[in-house]
């Protein structure tokens, strides 16, 4: 099914497969605000965790669908780590998986191409404004959207709760342009993240500086204030195509190229992939709207597993035997147990 058409359906029906009784808030409503527990001030511990956590989103079109359910369900994830006791302390980037910038919107370096992170600042998790902040850079400057696809919805306030993403609701959430906003379809989420930590490192190490690799010296500490000194860092993959980053020869399943990439900048990643399902024992990719091929998904599988981390499919079969999907509440779950 068209997943423009799919997206109407799902946001009219409130499908209970999916969002259940999250809903789509505006730029200023409260549901970003510190639950009740919320911890104020986490620096006040010498206990507290520091994570920094890091979405690599595939901004090719046709991933839509995925980016609206992560918008859904960030509230509840941000309430939920906001609660955990002890207190962590985690900040949020987001960058794609574009590396071929000449494709984007100009010749250039555009935000979120080639490792660089779409906001000027991380976003504290702790922050009122974090929801807002993550749904703009999200949907915003990290989708992929055309406007005569969109439903309207005259009638929409800006700030009000809504259970479908209009154009009207994006008018006023984005402020700026969001449509025809697309990026490579060429996804390497592997080379992206690993340019994000070139970028944020004090001392890039030598891989970062190799000729396949779109960094110089003058791209150093361009991310700086991104990745803390003392953090855990956890890279979290979104594509439905799979990886096909430069390192690799295309059709070598095997990630370990950049598996020792990011060994050498001597920190604690975990990696957590949202990708195609491939099925090990079939050898083969359920619902494969991204038309990835199986070595894509295994690089991005392999990679996550092999961290610690996980691997999340983002289509499955429903009841009736057709693909949907996935329940990106039970992702954020499982996120959130990387954090605690």
């Amino acid at each position: 099914m068209n997943k423009f058409i799919w997206m109407h359906l799902f946001f009219t029906a409130c499908s209970a497969e999916i969002t259940k009784t999250i809903t789509v808030s505006g730029p200023a409503q409260n549901e970003s605000q510190p639950t009740e527990n919320q911890p104020t001030d986490t620096a006040e511990s010498e206990q507290v965790e520091t994570f920094d956590v890091i979405f690599v989103m595939d901004n090719s079109p046709g991933m839509h669908q995925e980016a609206t359910a992560l918008s859904q369900e960030i509230v509840r994830f941000t309430n939920d780590i906001r609660n955990l006791q002890p207190p962590v302390d985690v900040q949020v980037a987001i960058t794609t998986t574009s590396v071929e910038h000449n494709l984007g919107m100009t010749n250039g370096i555009d935000r979120g191409e080639v490792g660089l992170f779409i906001g000027d600042t991380p976003n504290d998790i702790h922050a009122d404004e974090f929801v807002s902040t993550f749904r703009q850079e999200l949907l915003c400057n990290s989708t992929y959207w055309e406007r005569n696809m969109l439903p309207r919805d005259p009638d929409y306030e800006c700030g009000e709760d809504t259970t479908q993403i209009s154009v009207e609701y994006l008018d006023c959430l984005c402020e700026t342009t969001w449509d025809g906003i697309a990026g490579s379809a060429t996804a390497e989420p592997l080379e992206a993240a690993m340019l994000a930590m070139c970028r944020a490192a004090i001392s890039p190490p030598q891989v970062c500086y190799d000729d396949t690799t779109l960094f110089t010296e003058a791209e150093e500490g361009t991310a700086s204030g991104f990745i803390r000194d003392n953090s855990s860092i956890i890279m979290v993959m979104l594509t439905d195509k799979g990886d096909k980053s430069r390192k690799i020869q295309q059709g070598d399943d095997t990630p370990s190229v950049y598996q020792q990439a990011f060994a050498d900048f001597q920190r604690n990643i975990q990696f957590v992939t949202l990708g195609p399902n491939y099925n090990a024992q079939s050898e083969d990719i359920i619902c494969n709207s991204g038309e990835a091929n199986d070595w894509m998904a295994k690089r991005l599988i392999t990679l996550a597993e092999e961290s610690d981390g996980f691997f999340f499919p983002l289509e499955i079969y429903n009841n009736q035997g057709n693909c949907t999907l996935n329940y990106f509440s039970e992702m954020y779950a499982n996120l959130a147990e990387l954090l605690q």
